[in-house]
C-alpha cells in the first residue's frame, strides 16, 4: 500500500477545516451515473448553520423527494410524504441509499464535512492513499484535485476550488462495471 501524499494530505486537511469553521453553507448539484450512456441523475440541496441544522433534499424526475435532516440533535427522514425519527445521521443516509451509486452518498460527503462531530468522523479523514494528482480545468475553471481509498478498490477524487478550498466536483467509478459517478456541486458561503 502506497502512503499518503503530504501535499494531498495537507490540502484536504485545509478542507476539512474550511468546512468545520462555517457557519452557514448551502449548495445545489447534480449526481450523474453515467456507463455508455446516463444512466440515472439527481439533483441535490443541502442547507447547513451551525452547529447541528443540517438538511440534503434529492430529486429526480417522476419520483417524489427524500430527505435528510438534523435539528437540535434529532435525525430525520423523509421519504415521499412519510417522516421518520432515526438514530443517527448516517443511519439515515444509508436509509436513503437503498445502495450504492445514490444521492445519499452526496449528502454524508456534505454532513461529514460539515459536522464531523456529529458523525464522529468525515470521508476526507476516512480515506487512506490520499493522492495528489495535479491540478486539472473543468468548464474554464481550475481546480486542485486528490484522490483517496474510501473502500478497498474503491477510490474517489475530489475537485477543490483552489481559492475557496470547497469541493466542487467528485468522480468514483460505479456499482456497475465500466460506469461511473459525477457529482457536481455548487456551494454557496450563506
Amino acid at each position: 500500500m502506497k502512503p499518503s501524499d503530504p501535499r494531498a494530505l495537507q490540502l484536504a486537511h485545509r478542507v476539512e477545516s474550511t468546512y468545520a469553521a462555517l457557519d452557514r453553507y448551502s449548495d445545489q448539484g447534480v449526481m450523474n451515473l453515467v456507463g455508455d450512456h446516463r444512466l440515472a441523475s439527481f439533483r441535490f440541496e443541502t442547507r447547513f448553520r451551525s452547529p447541528d441544522q443540517f438538511s440534503f433534499q434529492t430529486s429526480k424526475p417522476k419520483a417524489p423527494a427524500t430527505r435528510v435532516w438534523v435539528e437540535g440533535g434529532q435525525a430525520m427522514l423523509r421519504k415521499g410524504n412519510q417522516d421518520k425519527r432515526v438514530a443517527s445521521i448516517t443511519e439515515a443516509f444509508v436509509e436513503m441509499s437503498g445502495g450504492s451509486d445514490s444521492p445519499g452518498e452526496v449528502g454524508l460527503i456534505a454532513a461529514s464535512l460539515l459536522m464531523p462531530r456529529l458523525l464522529e468522523s468525515n470521508l476526507l479523514s476516512s480515506m487512506w492513499q490520499i493522492l495528489w494528482t495535479g491540478e486539472r480545468t473543468w468548464e474554464g475553471r481550475k481546480y486542485s484535485v486528490i484522490q483517496g481509498t474510501i473502500l478497498p478498490g474503491e477510490e474517489i477524487e475530489f475537485w477543490i476550488n483552489p481559492t475557496t478550498f470547497l469541493i466542487e466536483r467528485t468522480r468514483h467509478p460505479g456499482a456497475t462495471e465500466g460506469s461511473s459517478v459525477d457529482i457536481i456541486i455548487h456551494p454557496h458561503r450563506d
